[in-house]
């Protein structure tokens, strides 16, 4: 047991390190389908606590990529980053496909994060989305430091 915590006790605390010298191996761990969901999930969470733009390439990647699927923490990475992309993002992985697993979480972080409430409705997300994409701005409780944010899940 020990041996699996080891990794993801390694991830938080490069998060906490908020050293942006720690982003290339947590871009790693979010390349490496190997990694499974918990440890992509904690440096998602790990490149939020640092706080560094310089992300938002690989995690929008991550939110597009159908094998990826800590979903719930890439979105809020993102929106930590200030990344507006990631509410059209997040919604494009929405479906009732998704409900039964972790990653259907990104709905409850999309609806804590908008203020709306579709579910698994993709159809409905992509409806609000196009109705106030010009004039959306991520809320501001969800532009503090990430520890100051509320919580996931």
């Amino acid at each position: 047991m020990r041996r699996r915590a080891e990794p993801r006790l390694a991830l938080i605390a490069l998060g906490w390190s908020k050293n942006e010298r720690a982003l290339p191996k947590l871009v790693e761990v979010l390349e490496e389908e190997n990694f499974g969901y918990w440890p992509r999930a904690d440096a998602c969470d790990a490149i939020a606590r640092i706080g560094s733009p310089k992300a938002i390439p690989v995690l929008r990647k991550c939110l597009k990529s159908e094998t990826f699927h800590a979903l719930p923490n890439a979105f809020r990475a993102l929106v930590a980053l200030g990344d507006r992309e990631a509410v059209p993002l997040a919604v494009a992985r929405v479906g009732p496909e998704i409900e039964a697993y972790n990653s259907g979480s990104v709905v409850r972080e999309l609806e804590k994060v908008t203020g709306q409430s579709f579910g698994f409705e993709r159809q409905r997300w992509q409806e609000w989305w196009k109705s106030v994409e010009s004039e959306w701005q991520i809320p501001e409780e969800f532009r503090k430091p990430w520890d100051q944010q509320p919580a996931v899940y």
